[in-house]
């Protein structure tokens, strides 16, 4: 018997908690492999006027970096834009999943419930583009505004979320939230596609062989997700955080930026943190997601 559909809202609420609670247990990756793609600041501004500051070459290793702010800014900066990510995971997840089952729901097997390799990457791209509307793409602009301006010998323009936010809009009016709109559509579009299609394929997969999805399993294939999504979409992630840092650049100088400063490796730099953060939370978000689905599905009705 196919399995029946998903609720509405069972997936508005299911994707929301699982996104919070993934964004904010794995944010010091995220915050440090921002770090790593944003580069080294041209010229760092002295702590204090009549001293020289010596410029350091900033580590590629994404573990050190933790490990230096964590020494020289304490265990708050690693949190830094923290809050607006979470707030953002939960919209951003309530969206893809809402708009994943809704697709799912329409184009999968009548006889199996499953749905083909190609509607599930397509269904996963299209929740993508949706949430890369409504909510991926203004908090990733102030997120990555917050951690660029937060590094040693920035000008330290923004005291916190909401004073960024005011400034943004202040200079740049509300498009300004929509900067690097075309590098966020693209990495939502390729790793929402490939995380929650390859989860379905495997899931899928597991269904049609009789093997019982369980914490374990649910945990391994959102992990195996998290590889295949980093590995594959790992440009689109490195433009996008080029184009909203705190300086403004636009899309094509993200992409000629990394290019002149590191070539075609550039543009995976900082994969081995993401890819340890997406590995994690891609076992977090979907067991999560899973476990407050089949509290729900019972309570809401289907």
């Amino acid at each position: 018997m196919p399995p029946q559909d998903t609720p509405p809202l069972v997936s508005i609420i299911s994707g929301g908690i699982a996104g919070g609670v993934e964004g904010f247990l794995t944010y010091p990756f995220e915050f440090a492999k921002t770090r790593a793609q944003l580069g080294q600041l041209p010229n760092p501004i002295p702590i204090h006027p009549r001293i020289s500051t010596p410029t350091l070459k900033p580590s590629k290793n994404p573990y050190r970096i933790i490990c230096q702010i964590y020494k020289t800014e304490g265990l708050r900066a690693l949190y830094k834009g923290c809050g607006v990510l979470v707030i953002g995971s939960v919209g951003k997840d309530a969206v893809r999943f809402l708009s994943f089952d809704t697709v799912k729901n329409y184009f999968r097997s009548p006889e199996d419930g499953t749905l083909t390799p190609t509607r599930s990457i397509l269904a996963g791209m299209s929740a993508g583009v949706l949430a890369s509307i409504f909510a991926v793409t203004p908090t990733e602009r102030v997120k990555t505004a917050l951690i660029d301006d937060a590094r040693v010998g920035s000008t330290q323009m923004y005291t916190s979320t909401t004073h960024a936010i005011r400034e943004i809009v202040r200079e740049d009016g509300m498009k300004g939230l929509y900067r690097g709109f075309v590098g966020t559509t693209l990495k939502q579009a390729s790793s929402t596609g490939l995380r929650m299609g390859s989860y379905n394929i495997v899931k899928d997969f597991e269904m049609r062989r009789g093997v019982v999805q369980g914490t374990g399993v649910n945990f391994l294939n959102g992990a195996f997700a998290g590889v295949v999504t980093t590995l594959l979409s790992m440009p689109f992630d490195t433009i996008k955080t080029r184009s909203q840092s705190a300086k403004v650049t636009t899309t094509m100088q993200a992409i000629t930026g990394v290019w002149f400063e590191s070539g075609i490796r550039g543009y995976w730099k900082g994969t081995v943190m993401r890819l340890s953060r997406t590995v994690f939370s891609g076992g977090i978000l979907f067991t999560t997601a899973e476990a407050v689905a089949k509290v729900l599905n019972p309570l809401i009705g289907r």
